[in-house]
Protein backbone atom coordinates (compact mmCIF):
# COMPACT_ATOMS: atom_id res chain seq x y z
CA UNK A 1 0.00 0.00 0.00
CA UNK A 2 2.62 2.23 0.72
CA UNK A 3 4.19 1.54 -2.83
CA UNK A 4 1.06 2.26 -4.29
CA UNK A 5 1.34 5.76 -2.67
CA UNK A 6 4.58 6.66 -3.76
CA UNK A 7 3.83 5.78 -7.04
CA UNK A 8 0.51 8.07 -7.30
CA UNK A 9 2.44 10.59 -5.74
CA UNK A 10 5.41 10.45 -7.86
CA UNK A 11 2.99 10.53 -10.62
CA UNK A 12 0.91 13.59 -9.51
CA UNK A 13 4.63 14.98 -9.10
CA UNK A 14 5.39 14.64 -12.82
CA UNK A 15 1.98 15.78 -14.29
CA UNK A 16 1.97 18.68 -12.30
CA UNK A 17 5.51 19.57 -13.37
CA UNK A 18 4.07 18.67 -17.09
CA UNK A 19 1.65 21.01 -16.78
CA UNK A 20 3.59 23.98 -15.24
CA UNK A 21 5.69 22.99 -18.28
CA UNK A 22 3.02 23.50 -20.63
CA UNK A 23 1.25 26.71 -19.56
CA UNK A 24 3.86 28.63 -18.56
CA UNK A 25 5.64 31.35 -20.74
CA UNK A 26 6.06 30.39 -24.67
CA UNK A 27 9.58 29.96 -25.19
CA UNK A 28 11.89 32.36 -26.16
CA UNK A 29 12.42 32.54 -30.14
CA UNK A 30 16.02 33.56 -30.25
CA UNK A 31 16.63 30.16 -27.56
CA UNK A 32 14.86 28.04 -29.82
CA UNK A 33 16.64 28.91 -33.00
CA UNK A 34 20.20 28.25 -31.31
CA UNK A 35 18.74 25.02 -30.05
CA UNK A 36 17.99 23.72 -33.00
CA UNK A 37 21.17 24.98 -35.02
CA UNK A 38 22.88 22.87 -32.23
CA UNK A 39 20.45 19.89 -32.60
CA UNK A 40 21.51 20.13 -35.94
CA UNK A 41 25.38 20.59 -35.85
CA UNK A 42 25.09 17.13 -33.87
CA UNK A 43 22.79 15.23 -35.54
CA UNK A 44 25.37 16.03 -38.65
CA UNK A 45 28.25 14.96 -36.93
CA UNK A 46 25.86 11.76 -35.44
CA UNK A 47 25.60 11.35 -39.02
CA UNK A 48 29.09 12.18 -39.77
CA UNK A 49 30.41 9.17 -37.87
CA UNK A 50 27.62 6.64 -39.08
CA UNK A 51 29.29 7.52 -42.46
CA UNK A 52 33.08 6.88 -42.08
CA UNK A 53 31.99 3.27 -42.25
CA UNK A 54 31.24 4.15 -45.81
CA UNK A 55 32.90 2.45 -48.81
CA UNK A 56 34.37 6.35 -50.57
CA UNK A 57 31.45 6.96 -53.26
CA UNK A 58 28.43 6.30 -50.80
CA UNK A 59 30.47 8.01 -48.35
CA UNK A 60 30.24 11.27 -50.21
CA UNK A 61 26.43 10.28 -51.27
CA UNK A 62 26.18 10.02 -47.04
CA UNK A 63 27.88 13.39 -46.29
CA UNK A 64 25.96 15.10 -48.89
CA UNK A 65 22.76 14.22 -47.42
CA UNK A 66 23.92 14.84 -43.85
CA UNK A 67 25.09 18.10 -44.85
CA UNK A 68 21.65 18.86 -46.59
CA UNK A 69 19.35 17.50 -43.59
CA UNK A 70 21.69 20.20 -41.35
CA UNK A 71 20.87 22.98 -44.07
CA UNK A 72 17.51 22.70 -44.36
CA UNK A 73 17.13 22.40 -40.47
CA UNK A 74 18.69 25.62 -40.22
CA UNK A 75 17.22 27.32 -42.80
CA UNK A 76 13.81 26.33 -40.87
CA UNK A 77 14.83 27.38 -37.94
CA UNK A 78 16.16 30.75 -39.66
CA UNK A 79 12.22 31.08 -41.10
CA UNK A 80 10.92 30.91 -37.31
CA UNK A 81 13.04 33.16 -35.88
CA UNK A 82 12.62 35.63 -39.09
CA UNK A 83 9.68 34.95 -41.14
CA UNK A 84 9.64 37.02 -43.63
CA UNK A 85 10.47 37.07 -47.94
CA UNK A 86 13.74 37.16 -47.67
CA UNK A 87 14.28 34.51 -44.64
CA UNK A 88 11.59 32.08 -47.05
CA UNK A 89 13.88 32.74 -50.04
CA UNK A 90 16.94 32.35 -48.84
CA UNK A 91 15.15 28.62 -47.29
CA UNK A 92 13.97 27.91 -50.91
CA UNK A 93 17.85 28.67 -52.11
CA UNK A 94 19.18 26.59 -49.39
CA UNK A 95 15.89 23.46 -50.36
CA UNK A 96 17.57 23.67 -54.07
CA UNK A 97 20.90 24.00 -53.34
CA UNK A 98 20.45 20.75 -51.14
CA UNK A 99 18.47 18.82 -53.84
CA UNK A 100 21.15 20.05 -55.90
CA UNK A 101 24.06 18.35 -53.86
CA UNK A 102 22.34 15.23 -53.03
CA UNK A 103 21.52 14.62 -56.56
CA UNK A 104 25.19 15.38 -57.99
CA UNK A 105 26.42 12.44 -55.64
CA UNK A 106 23.57 10.02 -56.67
CA UNK A 107 24.97 10.67 -60.25
CA UNK A 108 28.37 10.19 -59.56
CA UNK A 109 27.14 6.75 -58.48
CA UNK A 110 25.34 6.03 -61.95
CA UNK A 111 27.53 4.83 -65.24
CA UNK A 112 30.04 6.83 -66.79
CA UNK A 113 27.91 7.46 -69.77
CA UNK A 114 25.09 8.26 -67.61
CA UNK A 115 26.40 10.94 -65.67
CA UNK A 116 26.76 14.07 -67.63
CA UNK A 117 23.19 13.81 -68.91
CA UNK A 118 22.34 13.13 -64.71
CA UNK A 119 24.46 16.21 -63.92
CA UNK A 120 23.12 18.79 -66.70
CA UNK A 121 19.51 17.43 -65.62
CA UNK A 122 20.31 18.07 -61.35
CA UNK A 123 22.07 21.73 -62.85
CA UNK A 124 18.73 22.43 -64.71
CA UNK A 125 16.42 21.38 -62.08
CA UNK A 126 18.51 23.88 -59.85
CA UNK A 127 18.41 26.37 -61.84
CA UNK A 128 15.08 26.22 -62.41
CA UNK A 129 14.17 26.09 -58.68
CA UNK A 130 16.29 29.04 -57.86
CA UNK A 131 13.96 31.04 -60.61
CA UNK A 132 10.96 30.24 -59.28
CA UNK A 133 12.32 31.15 -55.38
CA UNK A 134 13.13 34.47 -56.99
CA UNK A 135 9.38 34.81 -58.34
CA UNK A 136 8.47 34.02 -55.05
CA UNK A 137 10.09 36.43 -53.51
CA UNK A 138 9.59 38.95 -55.89
CA UNK A 139 5.41 38.58 -55.18
CA UNK A 140 6.10 38.12 -52.06
CA UNK A 141 8.03 41.72 -51.42
CA UNK A 142 4.90 43.31 -53.82
CA UNK A 143 2.31 41.60 -51.27
CA UNK A 144 3.24 42.54 -48.77
CA UNK A 145 0.33 44.37 -45.83
CA UNK A 146 2.37 47.81 -45.97
CA UNK A 147 3.73 47.39 -49.78
CA UNK A 148 0.23 46.72 -51.06
CA UNK A 149 -1.38 49.53 -53.36
CA UNK A 150 -4.79 48.54 -53.10
CA UNK A 151 -6.74 47.93 -50.25
CA UNK A 152 -6.11 44.38 -48.77
CA UNK A 153 -9.21 42.50 -48.32
CA UNK A 154 -10.46 41.80 -44.80
CA UNK A 155 -9.26 38.19 -42.75
CA UNK A 156 -12.44 38.37 -41.75
CA UNK A 157 -15.61 39.10 -44.00
CA UNK A 158 -18.73 39.42 -41.89
CA UNK A 159 -21.17 39.19 -45.29
CA UNK A 160 -20.60 36.48 -47.01
CA UNK A 161 -23.03 37.19 -49.89
CA UNK A 162 -20.77 40.52 -51.03
CA UNK A 163 -17.59 39.37 -52.91
CA UNK A 164 -14.71 41.41 -52.25
CA UNK A 165 -12.32 42.81 -55.48
CA UNK A 166 -10.45 40.21 -56.20
CA UNK A 167 -6.46 41.52 -56.70
CA UNK A 168 -3.09 40.02 -56.77
CA UNK A 169 -2.23 41.44 -53.17
CA UNK A 170 -5.94 40.35 -51.53
CA UNK A 171 -5.43 38.16 -48.39
CA UNK A 172 -8.16 34.60 -48.48
CA UNK A 173 -11.44 36.20 -46.63
CA UNK A 174 -12.74 33.87 -43.98
CA UNK A 175 -17.12 33.65 -43.99
CA UNK A 176 -18.11 33.86 -40.18
CA UNK A 177 -22.00 33.58 -39.59
CA UNK A 178 -23.47 36.30 -37.84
Amino acid sequence: MLIISKVMAALTTTAAAVGIALVGEPPDPQIQYVKTVKRAEAEFRASEQRCQVQMAQQFQLCIAVALANKWRRVADAEVKLHDSPDTRHAQRVVQAGSSLLVTLQKCNARAAWEQSTCRDLAKDTFRRDVSRARLQLTRERECTLRDCRRPVTPLIQVDSTVAPPAHRCALPARSIAV
